[in-house]
């Protein structure tokens, strides 16, 4: 039997971002190849302290650790994005690293690669789709709610629920993040996408998600339906618990992140309805990060 070729699949940013990687490596997994998670990016100092939760939030992934064999200089090279031609002259051993090449886009080449290795994102839904079905059954959440928060997340599976999501923090705060992601998802965008629900809607309730509570007040100005979901939890979380209870939605209206995307997506009703903004980025390039029935605003 011929063995399988060995492919290393870099892990890095928050668990939004963890799990679009997780789905290219599902990818490469069906190209024939072994794929081991490198997740050394998350020891370093620069990771904004964010952690690998993919294994803890969703038990039922596959992960195989990095072998062991890998090299110094490799886990170096490739967190500081150092150049695969350089690296290909000087240390051939290392057997090239694929950076991924168009950001959102899908990439068959990089699919087809026969390098030692990958470093990207992998934000395409049709990453996504290839995977899907494999997808839906490992990313189930094995934890349950808090007891305080059932009756909440009864509320939510017993009407016409839309999640709404707002990402402030970093979005707004950090020059660099803002200059990338900042002033897409306004508050006309909000005021329209809740226009174009309840217009579609037979009296739905939205349920606001957001890591910035402040910021999000000043963005939702609307009372009539509208719910803030910290205002019903007395102490402080952990974040993955708003995944599950996004995902248990009917709806969605969401941000240009990977962690609402990802709650969208993980919504179960076939008739639902996902608002998106037009672009993700403040940047002149195709997106093909959203699927393709969702609407655009």
């Amino acid at each position: 039997m011929k063995k399988k070729s060995v492919i290393i699949n870099q892990y890095r940013g928050g668990l939004g971002n963890q799990m679009f990687q997780y789905a290219f490596g599902l990818n490469l997994e069906k190209q024939g190849k072994k794929v081991f998670a490198d997740t050394s990016w998350y020891h370093e100092k620069n990771c904004l302290r964010e952690g690998f939760r993919l294994g803890e939030v969703f038990p039922f992934v596959q992960l195989n650790d990095v072998e062991k064999d890998v090299s110094i200089f490799y886990r170096y090279s490739i967190r500081r994005g150092i150049g695969t031609k350089i690296i290909n002259k000087i240390f051939p051993f290392t057997r090239k690293i694929y950076l991924e090449k168009r950001e959102f886009l899908y990439d068959i080449k990089a699919l087809q690669t026969s390098k030692r290795a990958v470093s990207g994102y992998w934000q395409c839904y049709r990453y996504v789709h290839n995977v899907s079905q494999e997808l839906r059954k490992q990313f189930t959440f094995a934890q349950s709610l808090p007891h305080e928060m059932q009756d909440l997340l009864a509320g939510i599976k017993n009407s016409s629920s839309v999640f709404l999501h707002i990402r402030g923090g970093d979005y707004i705060k950090q020059p660099q993040v803002y200059k990338l992601y900042g002033n897409i998802c306004t508050k006309d965008y909000y005021k329209k996408a809740i226009a174009m629900m309840k217009m579609k809607l037979h009296s739905p309730l939205f349920f606001v998600f957001t890591n910035d509570r402040p910021y999000a007040k000043s963005i939702i100005t609307e009372t009539d339906d509208i719910y803030f979901i910290s205002d019903f939890i007395s102490r402080p979380y952990e974040g993955w618990l708003d995944l599950m209870m996004m995902s248990k939605c009917k709806h969605a209206i969401i941000a240009n992140s990977s962690f609402s995307w990802w709650g969208a997506w993980l919504i179960e009703n076939r008739d639902k309805i996902v608002i998106a903004p037009e672009k993700w980025l403040n940047r002149k390039q195709d997106f093909d990060i959203c699927e393709p029935d969702w609407i655009k605003m």
